[in-house]
């Protein structure tokens, strides 16, 4: 499935929603349903919240081999952008799930200027996603990727 929009607010509830629901039909488990529900809303909200001009857009696959969901969201992005997500990334990748959520939120507490990450942290300890990113140059668009692992 893919589906592109503007960059407004409203549209992340309306996306998420649709998803929801599309995935009920499709997937048994609840706990399957929220770990691609919550991984969708918050990589549109960081979509949404970055991206320089409209033309936020989500990709989603199901693999049928191996039960992995991949979701790719796509925004206009300045280089800056990614740098940090790269730099947010690496960081997630040297914790353990839990440990980088509880950091994050200890984090967002103490500077509330900066962006706290708490997004990412929730995908990658609720949905227990491998999260990847990417800058497309020519396009000056960020691309990222979530694969969830579902169960069987």
């Amino acid at each position: 499935m893919d589906l592109g929009f503007g960059r407004e607010w409203g549209n992340i509830t309306l996306v998420k929603v649709f998803f929801e629901n599309f995935i009920i039909a499709k997937m048994q488990s609840s706990e399957d349903i929220h770990k691609v529900g919550i991984t969708v809303s918050e990589l549109l909200e960081n979509a949404v919240k970055y991206s320089n001009k409209d033309g936020v857009r989500i990709i989603i696959q199901k693999m049928k081999k191996n039960g992995t969901v991949k979701i790719r969201v796509y925004n206009y992005a300045d280089k800056q952008h990614i740098n940090n997500l790269k730099i947010r990334l690496k960081e997630m990748r040297s914790m353990d799930s839990l440990d980088f959520y509880l950091f994050r939120m200890r984090e967002s507490v103490k500077d509330k200027k900066s962006s706290p990450g708490l997004g990412l942290a929730r995908v990658y300890h609720e949905a227990q996603a491998d999260i990847s990113a990417q800058y497309h140059e020519n396009e000056k668009v960020v691309e990222v990727k979530a694969a969830i692992n579902l169960r069987k």
